[in-house]
């Protein structure tokens, strides 16, 4: 089942492509290391074309298929060696749900910006039988920076402060937030 995308409208899958091509111009995609050589290789095309017509839902669907997918995986032992495992079963809905709305918040984090919005505000995207109510509903103030370079982007919270809603290590080693 897709996240629900509320403002996921021709404007801001402009913004999310935008994003995409800057992170696959600096070589800065996430490449998963569960993805197969093929998928590796396919990726960027399935992500593109989620971000152009489809969600994580259509992206997970294209992951699933033709091998894209190491189906066992190699894991470190906690006392030194590897052992095999299986993928698990939810591996692409987790990496599809999460490189998919990335993107999705950077968008909106650019497009805030861009229009002037004072708010953003959290809602959780993924129904859930007993959803977790720390922050659900909370209201952010636009985004301080978006920062190109690690993909931080911080927003005000009036509880917290400025907090980056994403998290991704900055790889040039400066922190732009």
């Amino acid at each position: 089942m897709a996240l629900q995308y509320t403002d996921l409208d021709e404007g801001t899958r402009r913004l999310m492509l935008e994003e995409l091509e800057l992170d696959i111009k600096e070589g800065r995609l996430y490449l998963s290391p569960r993805l197969s050589s093929k998928g590796a290789a396919e990726y960027p095309a399935l992500l593109r074309s989620a971000i152009e017509r489809g969600n994580d839902a259509s992206l997970a669907q294209e992951l699933r298929s033709g091998g894209r997918l190491n189906a066992p995986e190699q894991r470190k032992r906690p006392k030194g060696g590897h052992t095999t495992a299986a993928v698990p079963v939810t591996a692409q809905d987790t990496l599809a749900e999460g490189e998919f709305n990335r993107f999705y918040a950077r968008a909106l984090c650019r497009r805030a910006q861009n229009e002037g919005d004072r708010e953003l505000k959290v809602h959780r995207a993924k129904p859930v039988e007993n959803p977790r109510s720390s922050r659900r509903g909370e209201r952010l103030s636009s985004p301080k920076s978006c920062c190109s370079t690690c993909g931080r982007i911080s927003v005000w919270s009036p509880r917290l402060g400025y907090r980056p809603v994403l998290t991704r290590a900055c790889l040039s080693g400066s922190s732009k937030s």
